[in-house]
């Protein structure tokens, strides 16, 4: 045991003997408004407030990020990140290459999507617009992957290079991220300009480190980092700015979901159910900030596919939706298929050929339909389904029986329903686009919490709520 002790003392006291002399992470800055950029002889912006509230964090460690007093193309930084020149750089966004010659925070500061800045007198295509594009940036690389014209794409150094030839009609707009194109946009162009969000996954800035940094090092300013994004600095400064609207803090994930109660429901401006307030309060363990907006499922699975949201939960896994979505290995919560039928007379044993059946159509039943001989009839959501079922214009409905037996109550059915199962308990997961660079990180976070939350009294307490039980779901 005194053995053990000293190892620990001597351990310690090598900690504190390495971060006795100050150490010194050398940065650089960007010309990129809004990012750095110089007003009334002051140095400005987010990642500049992000590095002072580091510098404030890291002095505890006796470590600071110090400016070499000079702006720079991303181009440069770039080069001077790879060759140790400079070791750390706040604000910089992941792509191949740059993976291959510098490491990056874990947590991200926060996400940008693509958006052109054009007049307001312009309605062409992304393919017809003579566009600037700015060096050595993942808009650009994006751009020349995309773009069917890559002569009508002009290249400059910086944005502030881009900005004047578009103001004197030398090109037609300028092809960016949203941070940036918003900030010029809210500053001095709104009146002959109009901004377009473009079809595309958002992504991420992160800090980027030089390999000579070590691990330690890395680990540490990680820290810092990931606790400025969850306590709300980093939205902070996006609000002071004005740019909320153009870009998100690092734990911001945008979800959509349809009605589907009692797992999940949009009623009276709000967003209700077993699973939406599990899921909200595992986010909220985490430092996470959730929005959810309602879509038709179809158009949920489409958005999921192209990166336009995050993702969405309650869902079955698929080996296609695999393709597009990463799962939790934790379930969120369970159901089980079934149809819904009024004649007593039906036998699912024998011809049902000319029997009427309602279903969703983008949802997953197991590829249990096919093994009915049944007329299918595709609806948009189980509001219309369940109503054409009561109004007979389905024989039989395919339904979760959980949704079943609340629509059923909901609206009042008086008449005798019957339930042939057609699965054994479905687990529902959450899953988030694989279009989203950090949806991997935010699921092994999400599957721990997760488990963690369950086995709380909190957790019961919500499945209480809705007249459901533990044993429910899980025995």
């Amino acid at each position: 045991m005194k053995k053990k002790v000293y190892v620990l003392i001597v351990f310690f006291l090598a900690v504190i003997m390495v971060f006795s002399d100050k150490i010194i992470l050398k940065t650089t800055f960007q010309i990129a408004p809004p990012k750095y950029y110089i007003e009334d002889n002051e140095v400005k912006g987010i990642c500049y407030e992000i590095y002072e509230e580091l510098n404030k964090r890291l002095e505890k460690y006796n470590i600071e990020i110090q400016w070499d007093g000079k702006f720079k193309n991303m181009t440069y930084i770039t080069e001077e990140l790879s060759k140790g020149f400079i070791d750390i750089f706040i604000g910089i966004a992941k792509n191949d290459y740059r993976e291959n010659i510098m490491n990056f925070s874990d947590f991200p500061l926060y996400s940008v999507t693509y958006m052109i800045l054009t007049n307001k007198d312009f309605n062409k295509s992304l393919n017809e617009l003579k566009l600037g594009v700015i060096k050595g940036t993942k808009t650009e690389q994006l751009f020349f992957e995309v773009t069917k014209n890559k002569n009508k794409a002009i290249e400059f150094e910086n944005i502030e290079e881009a900005i004047n030839p578009y103001l004197k009609n030398k090109i037609e707009g300028v092809f960016y991220n949203s941070l940036t194109l918003g900030y010029y946009y809210n500053k001095s162009l709104k009146k002959i300009s109009k901004i377009v969000n473009m079809p595309m996954p958002k992504y991420y800035h992160y800090i980027g480190f030089s390999r000579k940094v070590s691990e330690d090092i890395k680990n540490i300013v990680d820290k810092e980092i990931k606790e400025i994004v969850i306590n709300g600095t980093v939205e902070k400064i996006l609000e002071k700015y004005g740019l909320k609207e153009f870009a998100k803090p690092g734990n911001y994930l945008k979800l959509a979901n349809v009605d589907w109660p009692p797992y999940e429901w949009y009623e009276n401006g709000e967003w209700k159910g077993i699973d939406t307030e599990v899921l909200k309060r595992v986010f909220e363990n985490m430092g996470f900030k959730v929005d959810i907006i309602y879509l038709n499922w179809l158009r949920v699975l489409d958005y999921i596919k192209k990166g336009m949201i995050d993702g969405t939960f309650s869902l079955s896994v698929t080996d296609e939706r695999r393709k597009y979505m990463l799962f939790s290995e934790e379930p969120l919560s369970t159901g089980a298929d079934v149809f819904i039928y009024k004649n007593k007379n039906i036998n699912f044993e024998d011809d049902i050929s000319n029997y009427k059946c309602g279903y969703v159509k983008g949802f997953n039943y197991n590829n249990r339909l096919k093994d009915f001989n049944l007329q299918y009839y595709a609806v948009s959501d189980d509001i219309i389904g369940i109503k054409g079922f009561i109004n007979d214009r389905f024989d039989i409905y395919v339904i979760d029986k959980n949704v079943a037996l609340y629509y059923l109550k909901k609206f009042n059915y008086k008449g005798q329903v019957y339930f042939y199962p057609i699965s054994k308990k479905n687990m529902y997961y959450i899953g988030l686009s694989r279009k989203n660079e950090f949806s991997e990180e935010i699921i092994k976070m999400f599957n721990e919490e997760l488990k963690r939350f369950k086995k709380t009294e909190e957790y019961r307490e919500i499945l209480k709520k809705y007249n459901i039980t533990y044993e429910d779901l899980w025995q």
